[in-house]
């Protein structure tokens, strides 16, 4: 769940009052996208590119402020010009990215797990559809990252992490077909995580006669 509402479209119209993103997502391929000047350019070069706004896919991520009474969490180093109930929802958009045509939001949920026993299945909630969003589903079998990064480095440091493997559970949304904007509202669950044993595991016995 998030604090704030989540808003997926494929036209630039009406974003979320604290901020937006721009991706270009299809299957097969994603690059995030910034405007500047009247004209898309790469979020991170700022290479002008021959994108019109109108492009079938273009997606625009854009949040609300915060709208849990309870949630007062404010990031560390974020600037006091921000008002304090757009700070943490900027910080999630500012992570936001794509994965194909899905939108990939980074929510910090940590796991640890052994991977000789078991894997993960990440499943978006069904209930995603009533809001014209479907939500992608993946198995997780192991630590993917290198232990050189940080984020990862830091995550084997207590006696009981030894072993075990670790990695982050994304939100993956994306717009159902025929779709052209959605919004979650915010406390609505979003996906579930299911342990799946492997089969070497267990076993099944048979009921004695």
């Amino acid at each position: 769940m998030l604090p704030f509402d989540l808003k997926i479209s494929r036209t630039p119209e009406d974003p979320l009052d604290a901020g937006v993103r721009i991706f270009y997502a299809k299957l097969g391929y994603s690059y995030p996208l910034r405007y500047e000047m009247g004209k898309l350019c790469g979020y991170h070069d700022g290479q002008m590119l021959d994108i019109a706004l109108d492009d079938p896919n273009l997606v625009f991520v854009s949040v609300s402020g915060v709208k849990e009474p309870e949630f007062h969490f404010v990031p560390p180093g974020s600037s006091s010009d921000v008002p304090k109930e757009f700070a943490y929802p900027l910080s999630v958009l500012e992570h936001v990215g794509s994965l194909g045509p899905f939108v990939q939001v980074s929510c910090k949920f940590k796991v640890w797990f052994d991977a000789s026993v078991l894997s993960l299945l990440i499943q978006g909630a069904p209930d995603l559809a009533e809001y014209g969003l479907q939500g992608a589903l993946g198995l997780m079998t192991r630590t993917y990252a290198s232990d050189k990064v940080e984020a990862y480095a830091e995550s084997f440091r207590e006696p009981w992490q030894e072993g075990l493997s670790y990695n982050f559970v994304n939100m993956h949304l994306g717009l159902l077909p025929g779709v052209q904007s959605a919004v979650v509202p915010y406390n609505t669950p979003i996906f579930t995580v299911y342990p799946v044993l492997n089969r070497q595991a267990y076993k099944f016995d048979e009921k004695p006669q």
